[in-house]
């Protein structure tokens, strides 16, 4: 991790941290970090608090050392918010998963406190970043999206519209200091109430390349450079201000999650570098340079181990660098995203030892790998 903080990282066989520091000096080696997302969609593995207690302990068994639980899914928390209270009256919602029942309880805390007593750290997971939901505002009742929409605060492409085939999600502005602030405010919340490891944004830390024709954006835009939007959403000057923008975002995360928590892991899961830049406007080698986020670990998602080489450290493809060649000396902060998950299914074990395998063979070495998701490794690991 970086030198000027102290995080902790836990190794599955200790209760105890073994990764402690103070003013850079390190006391112990920092373990290689092995972790997993935990969603509560298409996934059974939280959906009840026996579920939680059973699938921590398994995690640990398998020898994994960090969570990444979601909290944050369709314009909900899924923790008691007083910062949601206020703005929409929901403090909370759990999403549920498939043929369970909603459960009205305290999600970060119950995940928080399974991971903790099987030696893990725990790192809530704002999946959902600017996305306010899944699908068209129009067609729901979510109270979020809703909210956003009937303020012209939410992002439109050319065409007006809120979602296109580019993306199945409403966005939010993060141009809207409102929208600013509901962000940094239900992480900092987080941060503060709980006694978390970190806090993780998404790939959805993020602006959407066809999007920003909202009258909000084009006022914006004519006021600080003096010129009208362009027709094309791939104009480089319109990117770029808009990319600045989601960078501007982070560095006032970063400061106000600082500000409440100065120990805390600070990371983000962006898509592969620089397809996040030319479809999310994700400038996530500017921010691996100013030194916003600790810890980066790109979603290298890819069905077999030959296409993971390829765009983990090898050559990569026109639209997708080897990921390990542009993080420079910040190899500790780095690691790889793995989905076991695929749109086929569960991808084979042999696969996915290969693909460990070749991150723990990067050389310098980086910090370790991440499964998209639990489900995936809890019946593809062998026991």
């Amino acid at each position: 991790m970086t030198s000027t903080h102290c995080y902790r990282r836990f190794a599955p066989t200790f209760a105890a941290a073994v990764g402690l520091c103070i003013a850079g000096v390190a006391h112990a080696a920092v373990p290689e970090l092995r972790g997993t997302w935990l969603t509560t969609t298409a996934n059974t593995a939280i959906a009840t608090p026996a579920n939680t207690a059973a699938t921590m302990q398994s995690l640990r068994n398998i020898g994994l050392n960090t969570t990444y639980v979601e909290v944050w899914k369709e314009g909900y928390t899924e923790f008691p918010s007083t910062v949601m209270q206020n703005l929409i009256g929901v403090p909370m919602k759990i999403n549920p998963s498939p043929g369970v029942a909603v459960q009205t309880r305290d999600l970060l805390a119950e995940t928080l406190i399974a991971s903790h007593r099987n030696g893990m750290a725990c790192i809530p997971w704002f999946e959902y970043g600017f996305a306010a939901k899944y699908g068209n505002p129009s067609t729901t009742t979510n109270n979020l999206s809703k909210y956003m929409a009937d303020r012209g605060w939410l992002l439109k492409d050319a065409a007006g519209a809120y979602t296109n085939a580019s993306t199945g999600f409403t966005w939010m502005n993060p141009l809207v200091p409102e929208v600013r602030n509901l962000m940094k405010g239900i992480i900092v919340e987080a941060a503060s109430k709980y006694d978390l490891d970190g806090v993780q944004m998404d790939d959805r830390l993020a602006w959407p390349v066809q999007f920003g024709y909202d009258d909000y954006t084009r006022a914006t835009y004519l006021a600080e450079t003096g010129r009208a939007l362009p027709a094309s959403f791939a104009d480089a000057n319109f990117k770029s201000w808009r990319a600045g923008k989601v960078t501007a975002f982070a560095a006032e995360l970063n400061a106000a999650v600082r500000a409440a928590r100065p120990d805390v892991i600070i990371s983000t899961s962006p898509a592969v570098f620089p397809w996040s830049y030319d479809n999310y406007l994700a400038d996530v080698n500017t921010w691996r340079q100013q030194g916003l986020f600790d810890e980066i670990i790109p979603q290298v998602y890819r069905s077999n181990a030959s296409d993971f080489n390829r765009d983990w450290d090898g050559a990569g493809t026109i639209t997708t660098q080897g990921q390990v060649q542009y993080m420079g000396t910040r190899r500790g902060d780095f690691a790889a995203g793995i989905s076991i998950n695929t749109g086929s299914g569960v991808i084979s074990w042999a696969d996915a030892q290969a693909m460990v395998n070749q991150v723990r063979a990067t050389n310098p070495g980086v910090a370790g790998h991440v499964w998209w998701y639990s489900s995936g490794v809890l019946s593809t690991y062998p026991t």
